[in-house]
């Protein structure tokens, strides 16, 4: 899956996304964002949130 994600060349990433790089539900992303661990970015009317894929990678180099 990470290698998928690193080939795609969108911006971002919806939530479901991250849980599957880091293999935890997407709740824990939202708990992550709460904690002011990432940040999301609300890029359509209908509010759905995304984070910016160079954020998420970076913090998955320091997970390990």
């Amino acid at each position: 899956m990470i290698t998928n994600v690193m080939n795609n060349s969108k911006p971002y990433l919806s939530t479901n996304e991250i849980a599957k790089m880091f293999n935890v539900k997407a709740i824990t992303i939202h708990r992550w964002e709460k904690k002011g661990l990432i940040i999301s970015r609300r890029l359509n009317p209908r509010g759905k949130k995304f984070f910016v894929k160079e954020e998420i990678l970076k913090l998955l180099e320091d997970k390990r």
